[in-house]
């Protein structure tokens, strides 16, 4: 695990530590060593993700928070890079329109899992960001969720269920 590379190789490149977790004494320390191997290489690939990422999102952001509405915020570093919401960053427009910078996250279970992607607006007057222009793949935003309104952002993160169509 030690010489995957974090930048190209993720989650799901490594190794089941269940298979050492038996009911066998002897193994016992090879599951330990996985599961210290483990959390060592989701750090080294957090880092590098969230690095990235900052790269291309504005630098205020990183020690900003977003609107997620009724009076709530999250905080942008810890929801793009700690959450496990495989966060990126995109720039979009340039030459004849204003360059935006759009993120987008991944909600609910590796099998099967939803991106929500929206533009990045702020900080307002408040010092909050936002992501408006909320749209879903695969699928649709489901109809009763506005996406421009900070509210939709907090329901996607909170149940990915209750986001889509």
């Amino acid at each position: 695990m030690d010489a995957l590379d974090p930048a190209r190789h993720g989650p799901s490149d490594l190794p089941d530590c269940a298979a050492f977790d038996r009911d066998q004494p002897w193994l016992r320390p090879l599951l330990s060593h996985c599961r210290d191997l483990w959390r060592s290489f989701e750090a080294r690939h957090t880092h590098l993700r969230c690095e990235r990422l900052f790269e291309i999102a504005p630098a205020e952001l990183r020690s900003g928070a977003f609107d997620v509405g009724g009076g709530e915020r999250f905080d942008a570093t810890e929801m793009l890079c700690n959450h496990g919401f495989e966060a990126e960053a995109r720039t979009r427009g340039g030459l004849f329109s204003a360059s935006r910078t759009e993120l987008s996250l991944q909600l609910g279970p590796l099998e099967a899992p939803l991106t929500l992607t929206g533009t990045l607006h702020g900080p307002d007057a408040t010092g909050l960001w936002q992501l408006r222009d909320l749209d879903l793949s695969p699928g649709r935003l489901a109809r009763d969720l506005d996406p421009d309104a900070p509210e939709t952002l907090r329901h996607c993160l909170s149940d990915h269920t209750r986001c889509q169509d």
